[in-house]
C-alpha cells in the first residue's frame, strides 16, 4: 500500500469516527431532552425548561390598560396652620407621589401572552419574558403598579385583568393581613361564571418567615392564609368538605409552582433560613403566586374547585417594585430560569426598576415612562425564550 493510499484510509477512518461521535452526541441529547429528537438545535442561554406536566392546567393571564390617567389632590396649601403646613410640606417633599398634576396620563398598554378581543388597547404584545418599567424617580412607575394591582382606581380609563374590569364591587385600597414585603388589593366578589380571576401582587422585598414550617409548608400556608383572608373579605363561609378540597388544591398548586421555579425537593423540605439569597427570592415569588391565585380559590362549594381541577385557572400576575435593585446581578441571574418557566406557563411578570441590566436575558420588553407618559415601548431583540 502506497503512502497516498495509507493517508486516504486514515482520513476515511477519522471521518467514520467523527460520524459515530456526532451520532452518539445526538443520541444522548435525544435521551436527555426528548423535545430535541430528530435535530440538534442551539440551546439559548436563557432556555426555558418545563420538565413536568402541571397537576392543575395553567391558563395564560393578561392585563389591559386602556387610556388610563391618574392624578392626586394637591394638599400642600390646604391649611393655614404653620405646624400642619410644615408637616404636609415635608410629607409632600419626601413623597414618591409625582408633584405634577397627572401622575400618569393617557396610558395604553397591554401585558401578557395575548391581546383578547375585549381589550380596546391598540398595542398587541406576546410577553414571553419580564416586562420592565423604567424611568426616573416620579416618572409614574409606582403609580402604574398600584393601578395594575387594583389598589387605586384611575380617574379616566380602566384596567382589565383577563377581561374583567378592576374596581366594580371590590373595595379599593390595600387588603389587610398581608406580609410587609408584599402589597395586594381587595378581591372581587364575582360569581362562578367569572371564576378564573387572579389578583395582581406587588413584591418589594425578600420574604420574612421563621423556621416553624418548611419551605413547602410555608408556601401552602401562605396560600391558605390568603384564601381565608379573601373569604373573610367576601363574607364566604366554607363547609368542611370545601376546606379539605381547598387544601388539596393548594398542595397541588404549591408542587406545580416550586417545580416551575426550580426549587428542589431538598430546598422544599428545608427551613427558609437555609435558602441561598436567590433561593429566598424564588421562595418569596412562590408565596406571592399563591397570594395572586388565592382569590380564584376563595369561592364556596366543591363544584368550583372541580372546575379548577379540570379546566385550570389563570396564572399569577406579579409586579416587582424595584425588587432586585439592591442585589448583586449574579443573584438575579440565578432566578432567571425559574421566572421564565413561570412566564412560559402563563404568568405575567412586570418589574419597575432602576437597574434594567439586572434583567439581562430575562427581560423581553422595556416600557420607558417620562412625566407620567409612555415615552417608548420596545421589545428586546436579543431576548430568546427558547
Amino acid at each position: 500500500m502506497t503512502s497516498y493510499q495509507r493517508a486516504g484510509c486514515s482520513s476515511i477512518l477519522q471521518n467514520i469516527g467523527l460520524a459515530f461521535l456526532v451520532i452518539s452526541v445526538a443520541t444522548n441529547i435525544s435521551l436527555l431532552h426528548p423535545t430535541y429528537s430528530g435535530a440538534i438545535t442551539k440551546i439559548p442561554s436563557a432556555s426555558i425548561v418545563v420538565a413536568f406536566e402541571p397537576t392543575i392546567p395553567p391558563r395564560p393571564s393578561h392585563i389591559g390598560v386602556d387610556n388610563v390617567s391618574q392624578k392626586y389632590p394637591v394638599t400642600l396649601m390646604n391649611t393655614s396652620l404653620l405646624d400642619s403646613f410644615t408637616t404636609v410640606a415635608l410629607q409632600k417633599l419626601f413623597s414618591s407621589v409625582p408633584k405634577r398634576e397627572y401622575a400618569v396620563q393617557n396610558i395604553n398598554l397591554s401585558f401578557g401572552h395575548e391581546t383578547p378581543s375585549y381589550s380596546s388597547s391598540p398595542i398587541v404584545n406576546h410577553d414571553d419574558g419580564v416586562t420592565l418599567l423604567v424611568g426616573r424617580s416620579a416618572s409614574g412607575k409606582s403609580t402604574l403598579l398600584r393601578l395594575l394591582a387594583g389598589m387605586e382606581l384611575p380617574i379616566d380609563g380602566c384596567v382589565t385583568i383577563n377581561g374583567r374590569r378592576l374596581g366594580g364591587d371590590a373595595r379599593v385600597g390595600l387588603m389587610p393581613g398581608m406580609p410587609s414585603w408584599v402589597k395586594m388589593g381587595f378581591p372581587s366578589s364575582s360569581g362562578a361564571e367569572e371564576c378564573y380571576k387572579v389578583q395582581p401582587v406587588i413584591l418589594q422585598g425578600k420574604p420574612e418567615f421563621d423556621d416553624t414550617l418548611s419551605v413547602i409548608g410555608r408556601i401552602v400556608q401562605t396560600g391558605l392564609d390568603t384564601v381565608n383572608q379573601c373569604n373573610n373579605e367576601l363574607k364566604i363561609v366554607k363547609d368542611e368538605s370545601s376546606v379539605e378540597e381547598t387544601n388539596n388544591l393548594l398542595q397541588n398548586l404549591a408542587h406545580d409552582l416550586t417545580s416551575l421555579l426550580t426549587i428542589s425537593k431538598e430546598q422544599c423540605a428545608s427551613p427558609p433560613s437555609e435558602l441561598s439569597p436567590s433561593g429566598e427570592y424564588l421562595f418569596g415569588i412562590a408565596c406571592s403566586c399563591m397570594m395572586s391565585i388565592a382569590p380564584s380559590i376563595a369561592i364556596q362549594g366543591n363544584e368550583y374547585n372541580d372546575c379548577i381541577s379540570q379546566n385550570g385557572f389563570h396564572y399569577p400576575i406579579l409586579l416587582f417594585d424595584e425588587l432586585f435593585d439592591t442585589e448583586h446581578p449574579s443573584t438575579v441571574e440565578k432566578c432567571n430560569r425559574g421566572i421564565l418557566n413561570l412566564i412560559s406557563a402563563g404568568a405575567v411578570v412586570i418589574s419597575a426598576t432602576h437597574r434594567p441590566g439586572h434583567f439581562m436575558g430575562m427581560a423581553s420588553r422595556t416600557v420607558t415612562l417620562s412625566g407620567g407618559k409612555v415615552l417608548m415601548d420596545e421589545a428586546d431583540a436579543s431576548f430568546s425564550s427558547g
